[in-house]
């Protein structure tokens, strides 16, 4: 006989099991891609609590915007203009290849004043469109990179499963009425 959805949401070695199963893959969640579900999904996230430092390690660049250079040159008083690259087309990354200048001991020594790219991660944006623009799927996806990123995905399916009543958890982290 299957397992119920309480069992499985309330079962760590699953999670754990899931995490291993699913680390590097972008997750479909089941929320919608809005401004309430992006903060909900990221207020679940906090790597400075949880020790996780995996983006600032790995991921070769961060989407930067002038908005995020000024902040930090204001609030930080530092200069990263000499790690940004424009892209072709607009849009400007900063170079973080064999990890962010500003990880120190500890965590993000700029956290409250990162750009918003870091903010986001690991949020995934693009899987909503067609190659041509049109929009193919209103949900939102995160990166599975980390296990606070596998926590967010708990927690939202377990908020998930109490508004849906009689809907259960898969194995592959479907939810079904």
């Amino acid at each position: 006989m299957g397992r119920s959805k309480i069992d499985l949401i309330d079962d760590d070695r699953f999670w754990t099991e899931a995490f291993e199963r699913f680390k590097g893959c972008d997750m479909r969640l089941p929320v919608e891609n809005n401004r309430w579900a992006v903060r909900v999904v990221l207020d679940e996230i906090d790597c400075r609590a949880e020790g996780c430092d995996h983006c600032c390690r790995h991921y070769k660049n961060v989407q930067v915007t002038q908005a995020d250079i000024d902040r930090l040159q204001d609030r930080c008083g530092v200069n990263i203009h000499d790690g940004v690259n424009n892209l072709p087309g607009g849009g400007m990354r900063f170079d973080i290849t064999g990890g962010c200048r500003f990880l120190a001991r500890g965590g993000c020594s700029v956290y409250q004043y990162r750009p918003d790219g870091c903010y986001f991660i690991p949020l995934q944006f693009g899987h909503n469109y067609h190659p041509d623009g049109s929009e193919k799927d209103a949900n939102l996806y995160i990166r599975i990179e980390c296990k606070p990123a596998m926590r967010a995905v708990r927690e939202i399916m377990r908020r998930a499963l109490r508004a849906t009543p009689g809907a259960t958890l898969s194995r592959d982290l479907r939810i079904t009425a």
